[in-house]
């Protein structure tokens, strides 16, 4: 998966504008789909100063999910646990149908790809493919983040 630039939130101010995601839109659909579907909605989290995306913790189909959207890019997960710096991506394909005219659902398999750092003497170099900043390179080489999914939905401050 290509890493967009500007996708970890991150923005030194010269790499453009990013248009954030639409909360109130997102909380909306939530609540119309999971409903619905015999589930409830327990917690919407909004983006925070040290998290790059809207989480909406529910229960539906039986289980505790989270469903992830980024705040920067319409790239939308589904995760069974949702940890500082651990989020177990999973797949919801009836969700998956419901998000997808909406947001670009990513696969877990995406998610969980590794995340390939090689250090270099100047510089940190990603060799997954990728249009991130400098300073989105420099946090990932900071906080060292082992897969693509902890890139697109991160903790970092």
């Amino acid at each position: 998966m290509l890493l967009l630039n500007g996708v970890t939130g991150l923005t030194d101010g010269s790499d453009g504008d990013y248009q954030q995601q639409d909360g109130k839109q997102f909380k909306k659909l939530c609540f119309s789909f999971v409903l619905p579907n015999g589930g409830k909605i327990i917690n919407f989290t909004e983006p925070q100063i040290d998290t790059n995306f809207f989480k909406v913790e529910v229960e539906i189909f039986g289980r505790r999910r989270y469903i992830l959207l980024n705040e920067s890019y319409p790239f939308l997960a589904f995760a069974s646990n949702v940890g500082y710096f651990s989020i177990d991506f999973v797949d919801e394909s009836r969700l998956a149908e419901l998000f997808s005219p909406f947001y670009c659902v990513v696969e877990a398999i995406e998610l969980n790809e590794p995340l390939k750092i090689k250090l270099g003497p100047k510089n940190d170099i990603l060799e997954n493919d990728n249009e991130l900043s400098r300073l989105e390179l420099k946090e990932i080489a900071y906080w060292r983040p082992t897969k693509i999914g902890s890139v697109i939905f991160n903790h970092w401050d």
